[in-house]
């Protein structure tokens, strides 16, 4: 956007939307799957909708629709321009401790309590830029993580005296333990450790406190959220998919699984093990035509389960398969014979975009999990697969599945396509619509510094 004076163009009554998040196609990111949602839907509906977000380079290749939503980009920068002296020379002392192994991991402990949040993915945004860049919006919007994504928003916020709403697309402190994941919000132990949460919630704490409204991917998400920051008008606005036309499955020289993308330390991957194990020892002659691929998986995200996995893929049955582009990704997915999906034990709230991205394929899923939440609850509800809670189970499953594919070459599949529409992105982005509608209306001509910060919202899908 090159204009120094710009024009608010939006139809009347029809708020106007400022988007702060750091990734933005084409910048292929999972990050930039809601905000950019969100955008289009809104666009789509007549309201003007601008985003603010980190420069795109000519490697990202999401090539999506972006007409009609203004988008300021800006380079990622190693100090703020607007840093003060002491912050300065703190970089200055973060950088010599980090040149040096013998004092690299102090320096590292320096960063995270006393230089900005997420330093090496920070945008040169200085408020007084970005008014002369951007109209006035009716509401902020900032999404996160990252999180100081929400400093931005806060700090622009006060510039333009406008109402901020916060996204919560995972959880950033965590006051409910279930809904935190190891590999998210896993600051160390002792004293350090305890240095960097305390460091974590006044950050929290401060870039919230303008905040008029909450929203975040999943209900418990949502109330972890108002358990730190206090009691905001709020609503659960779920990921979502689009429908994928089903490529047809095979045909595969054996019954398919497909797993695709990360792990982590809280899934079941031992349910996954003992269960193949078991058909080993009960029904060997099934086992060879069986295949199970594991696509884009880094053992490396996992520690205290890395032997689970190590020992799984030695299996004849496993394959551990190179990452692949959305694209491809999607297509494995859709031309599966089965979706593998691995639940977390003892968490709440956790709904991936990968699960919704399966929910949508038109394949079969297996979720294998013990307990019981979203995940279960949602495949129930839309008859895309099946939930198995034991090895004992899983080996059950596998057994009649293998028995049934050799017999018919696919398995049955019949899902409930209008309890699905529940979780398409065009159903979860009208809820988002009016609920930033009713926001707005609510507080429209008061001061920020005015407006009040306590009471839940009762809009549906809280």
């Amino acid at each position: 956007m090159t204009s120094t004076d710009p024009v608010d163009t939006s139809p009347p009554g029809l708020p106007s939307v400022l988007i702060v998040c750091q990734h933005f196609p084409p910048l292929n990111r999972t990050a930039a799957r809601r905000p950019y949602h969100l955008a289009r839907h809104l666009v789509d509906r007549g309201h003007r909708v601008t985003v603010i977000t980190q420069a795109a380079t000519a490697a990202d290749d999401w090539i999506t629709d972006l007409s009609g939503i203004e988008i300021v980009r800006l380079p990622l920068i190693k100090v703020p321009r607007d840093a003060s002296i002491l912050c300065r020379w703190t970089y200055v002392i973060v950088d010599l401790l980090e040149s040096n192994s013998l004092t690299r991991s102090l320096g590292h402990v320096a960063a995270d309590l006393f230089l900005p949040l997420n330093r090496k993915a920070r945008l040169d945004l200085v408020p007084a830029d970005i008014l002369t860049r951007a109209s006035c919006p009716d509401i902020i919007l900032a999404t996160g993580p990252g999180w100081q994504c929400f400093e931005y928003g806060h700090r622009l916020g006060l510039a333009w005296n406008t109402p901020l709403m916060l996204d919560y697309r995972d959880p950033w402190n965590i006051a409910i333990p279930e809904v935190g994941l190891d590999l998210m919000t896993n600051l160390g132990k002792g004293i350090i450790g305890s240095l960097r949460m305390r460091r974590m919630r006044m950050a929290e704490l401060a870039f919230t406190r303008t905040a008029v409204a909450v929203t975040a991917a999943t209900p418990p998400f949502l109330e972890n959220a108002l358990k730190v920051i206090g009691e905001r008008r709020s609503l659960a606005v779920l990921n979502g998919h689009r429908p994928l036309v089903r490529v047809a499955p095979g045909p595969h020289p054996r019954l398919t699984l497909i797993y695709t993308g990360s792990v982590y330390e809280e899934q079941e991957w031992n349910i996954v093990l003992q269960g193949l194990k078991m058909i080993e020892q009960k029904r060997p002659d099934l086992l060879p035509a069986l295949s199970l691929r594991l696509v884009g998986i880094d053992l490396r995200n996992v520690k205290r389960s890395r032997h689970i996995l190590e020992e799984l893929v030695q299996r004849a049955e496993v394959s551990l398969e190179d990452r692949m582009d959305r694209d491809a990704t999607l297509h494995i997915q859709s031309s599966s014979d089965v979706l593998l999906h691995v639940g977390f034990k003892g968490k709440q709230g956790i709904l991936p975009l990968k699960f919704l991205e399966y929910l949508h394929s038109g394949a079969p899923i297996l979720q294998v999990s013990s307990d019981r939440d979203m995940q279960e609850r949602i495949i129930d509800e839309t008859r895309t697969g099946s939930v198995v809670g034991s090895a004992q189970a899983l080996c059950e499953y596998l057994v009649e599945a293998l028995e049934h594919w050799k017999a018919h070459g696919q398995l049955p599949y019949s899902p409930d396509k209008t309890a699905l529409l529940k979780y398409t992105w065009e159903h979860q982005m009208e809820l988002w619509r009016r609920f930033i509608i009713s926001v707005v209306q609510r507080d429209m001509g008061k001061s920020v510094r005015d407006l009040p910060v306590n009471g839940r919202d009762t809009a549906e899908g809280h």
